[in-house]
């Protein structure tokens, strides 16, 4: 039988802490990605590498754009090829570094991500941001400011 010490298990509060925050995430992922699969063809995940793209600069390695979105190197390469088989990006072998893979957001990928981006927008807005008034939304960003900087 395996036994654990108090100290190494999650306390109730603990535990109630990260329940809610599991919860939560979960539930703000899914809906948006739902949201955004209605305006065009493309994962949460994919929306995500493509606001990067469109917000970056043009063209990004592929490592850089995985890292960005917090994707491994081949959830980044699948990422990738899903985007390129839908027409959104194109990549090609880097000039400098043959082992880099250079991608850049196409015009139809433009035409997506701005379709998915203002249904994002208002799904952000009336499924989080509605949720919590103006000082709420200032301590929220703050603690999650201050997990980013511990964890980033």
């Amino acid at each position: 039988m395996i036994t654990q010490s108090n100290e190494t298990l999650l306390d109730e509060s603990e535990s109630e802490l990260w329940h809610a925050w599991s919860s939560v995430t979960r539930a703000v992922q899914s809906a948006l990605g739902s949201e955004i699969s209605k305006s065009a063809p493309l994962a949460l995940i994919e929306f995500e590498m493509l606001d990067e793209l469109a917000n970056g600069e043009q063209p990004m390695r592929s490592g850089e754009l995985g890292a960005l979105v917090s994707l491994t190197r081949s959830g980044t390469s699948r990422a990738i090829s899903r985007l390129v088989a839908k027409g959104f990006i194109s990549k090609e072998g880097s000039s400098t570094d043959r082992r880099s893979v250079l991608v850049c957001l196409t015009p139809e990928g433009r035409k997506a991500y701005e379709a998915a981006n203002s249904v994002f927008a208002n799904a952000v807005r009336s499924g989080l941001l509605s949720a919590v008034d103006g000082n709420d939304r200032d301590t929220l960003l703050r603690i999650l400011n201050v997990i980013s900087d511990t964890i980033l």
